[in-house]
């Protein structure tokens, strides 16, 4: 339970922040890769709403996995398909769940889609959880200096458990915007 609340919490704070604008990290430009990644399946909880609801989600999502029986596959991710510089806090939409085999057939709360994104600029923050957004007007930066356009939603990847790792200065956020050449 205690993890639960923990990984609310810092979920929260890395949205709440995902969208302002903060000093950036000490980070370099050159952080930013393009890569190929393979599609996968995931489930989660998909909502339209503020995210001050995050929270409640992530308390709703471990449950929907324990009791169907779903076993993730790698860590929590956050997929953001728009913001709030975009739409008003009860049209914002995003998703919070595990990647998961393909044979999963998931039980409501849970719905069950596929990452389809195949190149993606890449950037892992480390860092606090709620310093990652940092890392956002860098890669934009970059995507727009190397000719590049963002082509779907941003994912978070938690790379970091927070009760194994008690140094937020050790926290691993990968973050994957789809791409494509303008």
């Amino acid at each position: 339970m205690k993890k639960i609340i923990l990984i609310t919490l810092l979920v929260l704070v890395v949205l709440i922040l995902l969208f302002s604008t903060i000093a950036a990290h000490t980070t370099h430009e050159n952080g930013v890769k393009v890569k190929e990644v393979k599609m996968f399946p995931y489930c989660c909880i998909h909502k339209t709403a503020p995210f001050t609801e995050i929270p409640a989600v992530i308390e709703k999502v471990w449950p929907a996995f324990q009791q169907q029986g779903i076993m993730p596959v790698g860590p929590m991710i956050g997929i953001y398909f728009n913001s709030p510089f975009e739409v008003k806090p009860e049209e914002l939409e995003w998703e919070i769940g595990f990647p998961v085999s393909s044979e999963v057939i998931p039980q409501e709360p849970l719905t069950k889609d596929t990452w389809i994104y195949t190149k993606v600029a890449s950037y892992t923050f480390v860092g606090p959880y709620e310093e990652s957004a940092s890392a956002y007007p860098i890669m934009m930066e970059w995507l727009e200096k190397n000719e590049y356009m963002q082509v779907g939603p941003v994912m978070e990847r938690y790379l970091t458990d927070p009760m194994s790792e008690p140094d937020t200065s050790k926290y691993e956020t990968e973050i994957w915007i789809p791409v494509d050449k303008k």
